[in-house]
Order: C-alpha cells, then sequence, then structure tokens
C-alpha cells in the first residue's frame, strides 16, 4: 500500500516537473516574458461635479456649401451633421444650401474658399487642414467661413465645428477669431470594421476559435457567378456609411483584408503558369477584382486611401503547387519565390490602380484564419530574417516602380527567428536595419505586447534607424463597426514622446478595433503639421486634427 501511495505521489511530482520543463521551453520558443508592471494609482474622486450647460448661441440661419456641393455625399454629410449640432445648441436647425440659393437673413456658417471670395486668402496648403474663418459679406450679416485645403478639409472642418459646438465652444469666439487646424498624424487607418460580417448573434460559436471574420462569406462566392449581387448590394451600403463614418471621426485611410483573390499571376512565364487559362480561379479573380474595384472607388472618391491586407505566405492549392514544382515547396528564404508575390503586386497595380498599397503580416497564420470551403490560406511560414527580408526586398522593389506603400506589421504570436520582432530591438533592428525605403512602413504596437495600455512600453517604437516609417497601434480587439475607437495615444503622453526626438512628421490611423499612427525615423511625426500657416495644431487625440 505504501509503495503504491509513493509510486502515485512520484508520478505527480514528474508530470509537475515535466509539465515545467516544457512551459519554459515553450514560453522560450513563443518569446513570453513576464514583467512586473509599474501601474499608475488610480484617483478616484470623492464625488463628480454636474457639467456646466453649455452658453446660450444665437441662431443660425443657413449652413452654405458651394455650387453643386448639395449633390455631394461627403459634403452633405457633413453639411448635415453640423446642422444637427447648431440646432442641439440654439433650438433650431438651418438650411443647407448652395452658394446662390435665396437664402433666409441671419448668421450663416460658409463652407468652402469658392463660396465667398473673402475666404480664399484663407484656404490652408495642406489637403486635409481646415480654417475656421469669421467674416463679414458686404451687406449681410455675420458669417463664419469653414475653408479646407480640399473638399475632405471641407468636411472635416464642418465635423470639427460640429464637435466644437456639442461640446459647449462660445460661438462669439467661434464666429470672432480664426484658427487653422491641421491633422498631427498624416495617415489615419482604419480597418473594414463589420462591413459584411454577418449580423446573426445565433451564428456565433463560443467554442469556435477560428479568427476568420466570416466577412463576405455569403457575399463571394467560390463558385460561379462569384458574387451574389443582391447581398453585394447590402454590402455596398454597409460599406458606404462606414466610410462616411470613419471620415467623421477624422479618418483618412481604409484597410481591406484581400491579395491573391484578385490575382492571376499573369505575369509569370506565359501568363497561365499558375492558373490555365479555363481556371475557375481566374473568373472568380475577375468578377472579385470588378467586385472591390467598386468599393475602393467609393472609397478613393470620398478622399481616403485604400490598403489591401494579407498573410504571408498566402496561398491557393495552384499556387502552392506550383511552388512546389519550381522551388521544391514553400522555399520561403528563395528570392525567387518572392518574385511570384511581386509580379502579383505589380499586376494588382495595373487592374486596382485605386490601391494604394498592401499591409503584409507574417507573425499571424495558418487553419485559425482560414475559412473552411474558402481555397485562399496562409501558412506560418515565413519565420527567419533571411525569409522576411527578401520578401519585404521584393513588394518594396515593385512598390517603388508602382508608387505604392508597403506597411510591415510586426505583431507576431512568436513563433521562428523573428518571432520577438514586435518587442524585441535587437531583432527589430537585425531584420529591419538593412531594409531602406521610402515606401515601406513598419507598423507595430505602442506598448509591449497586446492591446493593453498598462504594459511596458514597446522599446522597438524608440529603434528606427532607416527611412521607413512606422505606425504605433493600440486599443481593444473587438471587432465592430458599431465599437469605433475614437481616442489614440496622446502626443503628450510619457509613450508618445519617447518616439518625438527621433521624429519630424507623423501620422496616426484608427480602425474600428484600434487607433494606429505611423513613425520611424523622419516619419514619426507626432506633434505638428506641416502646413505652414497652421495657427493653432491640435494633438494627435483629436478626430479632425
Amino acid at each position: 500500500m505504501k509503495h503504491g501511495k509513493l509510486k502515485a505521489v512520484s508520478v505527480v511530482i514528474i508530470g509537475l516537473l515535466l509539465g515545467y520543463a516544457i512551459a519554459t521551453q515553450l514560453n522560450g520558443f513563443l518569446g513570453i516574458e513576464f514583467i512586473p508592471k509599474d501601474l499608475p494609482v488610480e484617483v478616484v474622486p470623492d464625488e463628480v461635479h454636474a457639467l456646466d450647460a453649455s452658453a446660450p448661441m444665437d441662431a443660425v440661419s443657413a449652413v452654405v456649401l458651394s455650387s453643386g456641393a448639395l449633390q455631394d455625399e461627403l459634403l452633405v454629410r457633413a453639411a448635415e451633421t453640423l446642422a444637427d449640432a447648431v440646432q442641439t445648441r440654439t433650438g433650431q436647425r438651418p438650411l443647407i444650401a448652395e452658394v446662390g440659393d435665396d437664402l433666409p437673413a441671419g448668421r450663416r456658417i460658409i463652407v468652402g474658399a469658392q463660396s465667398a471670395p473673402e475666404l480664399a486668402k484663407s484656404q490652408p496648403e495642406s489637403p486635409e487642414a481646415f480654417t475656421l474663418a469669421p467674416f463679414l459679406p458686404a451687406g449681410d450679416d455675420q458669417a463664419l467661413g469653414v475653408v479646407g485645403g480640399s473638399r475632405l478639409g471641407d468636411a472635416y472642418g464642418m465635423y470639427r465645428l460640429a464637435d466644437e459646438l456639442l461640446a459647449g465652444a462660445d460661438d462669439a469666439v467661434l464666429f470672432s477669431q480664426p484658427q487653422t487646424v491641421a491633422p498631427a498624424m498624416s495617415r489615419r487607418l482604419v480597418d473594414l470594421g463589420a462591413v459584411g460580417i454577418p449580423q446573426d448573434p445565433t451564428g456565433w460559436d463560443p467554442a469556435n476559435y477560428s479568427h476568420h471574420l466570416r466577412a463576405f462569406e455569403d457575399v463571394f462566392l467560390a463558385e460561379a457567378p462569384y458574387v451574389d449581387q443582391e447581398k453585394f448590394a447590402e454590402v455596398q451600403a454597409q460599406f458606404a456609411d462606414y466610410v462616411q463614418r470613419v471620415i467623421a471621426y477624422g479618418n483618412n485611410g481604409i484597410v481591406i483584408p484581400g491579395f491573391l483573390e484578385f490575382i492571376n499571376f499573369d505575369h509569370i512565364g506565359d501568363g497561365f503558369d499558375v492558373y490555365p487559362a479555363d481556371s475557375d480561379y481566374r473568373a472568380r479573380h475577375l468578377a472579385l477584382r470588378d467586385a472591390y474595384n467598386q468599393l475602393i472607388d467609393y472609397a478613393q472618391d470620398a478622399g481616403m486611401q485604400v490598403y489591401l491586407l494579407t498573410d504571408m505566405l498566402a496561398l491557393t492549392p495552384p499556387l502552392e503547387a506550383y511552388f512546389g514544382q519550381q522551388f521544391g515547396g514553400l522555399d520561403t528564404e528563395n528570392p525567387a519565390l518572392w518574385q511570384v508575390y511581386g509580379s502579383g503586386l505589380e499586376e494588382l497595380a495595373q487592374t486596382m490602380p485605386g490601391v494604394d498599397g498592401v499591409m503584409l503580416r507574417i507573425g499571424e497564420a495558418g487553419s485559425i484564419y482560414n475559412l473552411p470551403g474558402w481555397d485562399y490560406t496562409s501558412a506560418l511560414a515565413v519565420r527567419s530574417v533571411d525569409a522576411t527580408q527578401e520578401m519585404l526586398q521584393a513588394f518594396l522593389g515593385v512598390a517603388e516602380q508602382q508608387d505604392k506603400e508597403i506597411i510591415f506589421r510586426t505583431w507576431s504570436v512568436g513563433v521562428g527567428e523573428v518571432g520577438d520582432m514586435h518587442t524585441n530591438p535587437a531583432s527589430y533592428a537585425r531584420l529591419l536595419d538593412g531594409i531602406d525605403s521610402p515606401n515601406l512602413i513598419v507598423s507595430t504596437k505602442l506598448v509591449g505586447g497586446d492591446f493593453y495600455s498598462d504594459l511596458p512600453f514597446n522599446e522597438t517604437c524608440a529603434a528606427a534607424s532607416n527611412s521607413a516609417s512606422s505606425s504605433f497601434r493600440t486599443g481593444w480587439s473587438s471587432k465592430g463597426q458599431w465599437r469605433f475607437l475614437i481616442t489614440s495615444p496622446r502626443c503628450t503622453s510619457k509613450p508618445w514622446k519617447r518616439c518625438a526626438p527621433t521624429t519630424q512628421r507623423s501620422t496616426a490611423s484608427g480602425s474600428g478595433t484600434r487607433m494606429e499612427g505611423r513613425s520611424r525615423q523622419d516619419r514619426c511625426h507626432s506633434t505638428r503639421s506641416t502646413d505652414s500657416g497652421s495657427t493653432s495644431t491640435p494633438t494627435a487625440t483629436s478626430p479632425h486634427g
């Protein structure tokens, strides 16, 4: 009996020791560290005082747009938001009209440099900047001009003014003191939010760990006709609403998943080496390309930049078979393999010219990101410095020729030689110091781990040593356009300031799930716009500046 108990205890002890050894080795393999947090002291007020009521505001009779602007969805939506804000403050909704219309008497908000001769001199040079310029039109009542450097700047100005009014700004000051505002960050990107995701809570399985969002799963089809036009029309409406909303939040770019779905590799061999002339893939790619181009054109027309997002290695069965024939498998350190993807980027630039660039991620891939029944998959096969550098060089070579940008996301689950590139400055430098391209943006998180602000500062954010730029990312990883995060790292915060000494310009981007910024040596511009006419420069936390 004693012998049996001793044996059982020995088995338990050995099991615990073995488990500890495995866990330790796994932590080392994945680069997992346990670092004490230095948490700030939380100050809880004894009582919360009620907000003061907004100051009384005199009525505004009209919001006047430039000629033809009532046919412009971007400007009309912004004007409606501004009119709503005025009505909230005054109880009277202003008329939305164009220059030349019969206008009611009273104070007016005049939008656009072409809407009044007095406003032309107030137009800022930066397209996304805007000036709130009080003036007194000849023979009219007092007016406030909203003058953007472009129509997008006009829209940003109206949204900013609406925010100011709803926040209780003194309209006497607004109508008397000019101010120019320019975005503190040149790129403010969003992801696709919940556009195209089935809105059926009963369809979600809490036991399903798949990271695929199921976006467009009932819209884009594996079989002909490849696009369900009725459901695509619904997606177009969702997309339009989402684009206009994120512009209202101050963003200027969107990242859309997709890459191989649009490429036939026509520049490889005789053009049919990967997909034969009668391949269903070819027909599907043409249909998907046409559908996505409609979404991309809409976003571009609204003033947004558009990037595609793909994990690497991105694969289809025919492409994987081609790699097997040519290179003996997925030889990611072979430059010739990456030339295949580079040729795909060149084809993409020619057939989808509205795409401004491609975002690449190598740190997460595999079965949990794949959609069952869909032949477009990914493999976690880019694990070494050599493989990653070959990938970047191939994409950047084409990007520089085609005037496109490559955004490289450093986040990784920790596998392989580059598994800690997102938090280890030495690994980051070893990987990127040899890459020098004005077309490279490196995306990394502001904190040393996933999206939690109490984690230590990510030291790779201050490790920039070449002419590339990198984006700061922070936020919650909860997908959905109903929960848009409109806060970003403050330029005045200690973590952000740690990058500022090596930077000249900054760019921030946001998404339905996170806010991003960009920096790296000469582009981590986090404090001031390059607009020389700016009389006031907001921080990165301002949605419209």
